[in-house]
C-alpha cells in the first residue's frame, strides 16, 4: 500500500541460468534467517510448499512466536482480483463493463473498465499518493470519502495509454464486489474464498476485529523496535486490508494454480501483461529461468510476499512484521539457497565514526533531479546513536520515515532501499546539502533550514 518517493524499489529478481538444488536447504534458510533476526534485518515467517505439501516453515518473529497472523497488505489484491473473476465466471460481470454505473462522478468512468482496474491501466488517482495518506492511516474512511478523494485530483493519464500501479484501481473493484452481490467486501472473502477453500485464518480485517490475534508491525529506530502506528482498515479495503498466514497463503496459491478457484480463462487473463511485471491481479516474478507469478505487499511495518513457480509446483510465502533489509533481498537469498545458487549474505557494517555529531545533519532539504527538477522536500532528525531518519514532509504533516545508518563521517545508508547519503558542507563545516545515491539515479538535496 505504501509510497516511498525518495528512493525507488524493485519488486523483485533476476534472469540468467543453471540449477542444482540444494539438499540441505532447511538448515541453510534457519541460518541465513536467523542472522538476519540477530542482525534486526528481518522478523516474521518463511514458508515454502512444493504442489499441496509444505516443505520448510520457519518462524523469526522477533516479538511473539506464538501469533502466526499478518496484515498481508497489497497481497490482499490477489483476492480481489479472485473475487472479480468469480463473479466474471458466473457471468455477473464482463472485463469490458465500464464502471461508469457504479461511479458516476469519476472522471473517465464511461471509458474505464474492469480490466483496466485490474490491470492498473486506468489511469485513476493513487489514493495512497494523497499527502495526508500517511498521518491519516488511523482514521476511518467511508467509500465516498475515497470517492471524493479520487475526485479531488487528476488522472494520472487517460485509460489505456500506460500503465501504472495504483492502490485506488483495487479499492473501486471491492466496492464493485459488494454492489454486485449484495454483500460487503469481508463476507464475500469469507464466503467465496476462506470458507469456501480452507483457509480459516484468512479475513478481511474490519474495525471491530480483535486486533490481539494478529501481529502488529515495528519499526527498527537503531537501538530499539518501536510499534508503528496500526492503519484502520477502511482506507486500504479491498487493496490491502486482509490478514492471512503464510499456511493460508500457500494453499490459496496451489489451489489457484490448480485451477480449483477460477476457471482457466480466467487464470490465464490474471497472468495478461498490460507491463514488463503487471498483469492483471499477479505480477510476473522473474528469477534466473525461472518464471514466478505472485505480489508483495506492504501496509504500515508489515511486508509479505506470495509467489508460485509453476514447473516446480513451488510457492514461497513471505510474511513480516518489521525490517530493516528489502524484502526483495530476503526473496532472492531464500530462492537462491533452495535452488542451489550462489548467494552471499548482506553485510551490516557497524560505523565506529561519532564525528561530527548527527545533530548538524537534521534539518529541511529539497530534492532536485539532476540538480534541476525539485522532487520533493525531505526532513532530517535524529534517531539512536549513529542513526537518522529521513522523512517525507509536507506543511509539517506526518510522513513515513527510513532509517539512515551512519557508515563514516558524513555518509549514511539505508539498507531497505539500497540508497547513500553523502552530506555536503562548507569550508566552515556546514552542512549545505545532500547526495543522495541509489544504483543509477542521483538526487541532488539542499539544506534549506
Amino acid at each position: 500500500m505504501m509510497k516511498r518517493l525518495f528512493f525507488l524499489t524493485a519488486i523483485l529478481l533476476f534472469s540468467i541460468a543453471g540449477f542444482t538444488q540444494n539438499s540441505n536447504y532447511k538448515t541453510s534458510i534457519d541460518s541465513l534467517l536467523n542472522f538476519l533476526k540477530t542482525e534486526n534485518a528481518f522478523s516474521g515467517r518463511v514458508s515454502i510448499q512444493k504442489a499441496d505439501k509444505v516443505i520448510y516453515t520457519g518462524n523469526f518473529d522477533k516479538f511473539n512466536n506464538n501469533i502466526v497472523k499478518y496484515k498481508i497488505g497489497s497481497v490482499t489484491k490477489v483476492f480481489t482480483a479472485l473475487l472479480v473473476y468469480q463473479l466474471i465466471d458466473e457471468g455477473k460481470l464482463q472485463l469490458n463493463s465500464t464502471i461508469d454505473k457504479y461511479f458516476p462522478t469519476i472522471k473517465n468512468a464511461n471509458t474505464i473498465t474492469i480490466e483496466n482496474l485490474l490491470s492498473h491501466t486506468s489511469g485513476i488517482y493513487n489514493v495512497t499518493e494523497w499527502d495526508d495518506y500517511y498521518g491519516s492511516r488511523a482514521n476511518h474512511f467511508t467509500r465516498q470519502d475515497i470517492v471524493d478523494l479520487v475526485n479531488k485530483n487528476k488522472p494520472a493519464f487517460k485509460p489505456n495509454s500506460d500503465c501504472l500501479y495504483s492502490n485506488t484501481n483495487y479499492i473501486l473493484l471491492g466496492y464493485i464486489v459488494e454492489d454486485i452481490t449484495s454483500k460487503p467486501y469481508p463476507q464475500n472473502i469469507k464466503e467465496r474464498i476462506s470458507d469456501k477453500y480452507g483457509l480459516p485464518d484468512t479475513y478481511c480485517e474490519t474495525a471491530s476485529n480483535d486486533k490481539t490475534v494478529r501481529q502488529q508491525s515495528y519499526k527498527f529506530n537503531g537501538e530499539s523496535f518501536v510499534k508503528d502506528t496500526d492503519s484502520d482498515p477502511s482506507f486500504p479495503f479491498a487493496a490491502g486490508a486482509i490478514v492471512s498466514t503464510n499456511e493460508d497463503l500457500g494453499k490459496m496459491m496451489y489451489l489457484l494454480f490448480d485451477h480449483k478457484i477460477i476457471t482457466d480463462s480466467s487464470l490465464s487473463e490474471m497472468k495478461k501483461l498490460r507491463s514488463k511485471s503487471i498483469g492483471h491481479g499477479l505480477m510476473k516474478a522473474p528469477f534466473y529461468d525461472k518464471i514466478g507469478w505472485g505480489h508483495t505487499g506492504r501496509i504500515d511495518e508489515f511486508r509479505s510476499f506470495i509467489c508460485y513457480f509453476p514447473d516446480d509446483s513451488l510457492v514461497l510465502t513471505i510474511t513480516s512484521d518489521a525490517m530493516t533489509l528489502k524484502l526483495n533481498e530476503i526473496i532472492i537469498g531464500v530462492l537462491s539457497i533452495y535452488y542451489g545458487r550462489s548467494y552471499n549474505y548482506p553485510s551490516f557494517p557497524k560505523s565506529s565514526v561519532t564525528t561530527p555529531g548527527t545533530e548538524i545533519f537534521t534539518g529541511s532539504y529539497k530534492a532536485k533531479l539532476a540538480g534541476l527538477i525539485t522532487v520533493g522536500k525531505l526532513e532530517i532528525t535524529q534517531v539512536g546513536k549513529n542513526y537518522l531518519y529521513m522523512n517525507e514532509y509536507n506543511d509539517g504533516k506526518e510522513t513515513e520515515k527510513s532509517l539512515l545508518e551512519r557508515r563514516d563521517a558524513y555518509t549514511f545508508y539505508s539498507k531497505e532501499a539500497g540508497g547513500e547519503l553523502t552530506f555536503q558542507t562548507d569550508s566552515d563545516g556546514k552542512v549545505t546539502g545532500i547526495s543522495m545515491v541509489q544504483g543509477k539515479v542521483t538526487i541532488k538535496c539542499k539544506k534549506v533550514n
